[in-house]
């Protein structure tokens, strides 16, 4: 894959699309998938994780006055033959970069097991810059959240941070309690790297396995974990 420099558009407020189209696409990650909403810009609106398809109906009716559209995940050599959606570059589609981009991701192979601490360091800001280059899009409702937001992709990856220590930087209890229990952007936006005092990690029943499964992921990819967090 091409180098992708990190985006100037990590966080965006757009009240509405030009064609109220939003595209969805579920990116394998076994044993588990990944839905995502992408609209024509690239921006992402949502990523949560699946352990079957996705019910279309229940998921429009989060987005009343959108279409919500399936596309095929690109190949790598695709380009955008079909009018429907921005051309970012090299005939691409806007939103196909964002989705290569998410399915590198997400899928990254694991390092060897005798990789050195540099080719561990490099994988893992090779996988900070790719996963930051991608726009999110933050409804209004949600826009007082970007602060925390941010923190949140500044943890690097496969690297885990006490509640604590990740409240101190912003100071708002309430807010990032909120934040962090309403990311719809699970797996790009890393609350899963959040752990409690004990450690332990925070969260629903629910929210819990996700993250369970998330850290464990980057321990395959990454080989890299502090050593003091045990899940």
């Amino acid at each position: 894959m091409a180098p992708f420099a990190p985006s100037q558009r990590a966080f965006e407020r757009t009240d509405e699309l030009r064609d109220n189209i939003l595209y969805y696409y579920t990116i394998p990650s076994p044993p588990r998938c990944f839905l995502l909403l992408v609209d024509s810009s690239g921006c992402v609106w949502r990523s949560e994780l699946c352990d079957q398809p996705p019910c279309v109906a229940a998921l429009a009716q989060q987005y009343p006055g959108y279409h919500l559209e399936a596309d095929a995940i690109p190949d790598e050599d695709a380009h955008n033959e079909e009018g429907n959606g921005r051309v970012a570059r090299n005939g691409i589609a806007a939103r196909h970069i964002t989705v290569r981009l998410l399915l590198h991701y997400f899928n990254c192979p694991a390092l060897p097991p005798n990789a050195d601490d540099s080719a561990v360091e490099s994988r893992n800001r090779m996988l900070d810059e790719l996963v930051r280059a991608v726009p999110l899009h933050i409804p209004p409702s949600m826009y007082r959240y970007r602060d925390t937001w941010e923190n949140l992709r500044r943890i690097p990856f496969g690297r885990a941070v006490s509640y604590d220590e990740f409240l101190r930087d912003l100071g708002n209890p309430d807010v990032v309690g909120k934040a962090l229990q309403n990311n719809p952007f699970v797996g790009l936006l890393p609350s899963h790297r959040i752990v409690g005092r004990h450690p332990g990690l925070l969260g629903f029943a629910s929210q819990i396995r996700d993250k369970q499964w998330l850290m464990q992921r980057e321990r395959r990819v990454a080989q890299r974990v502090t050593p003091s967090q045990d899940y």
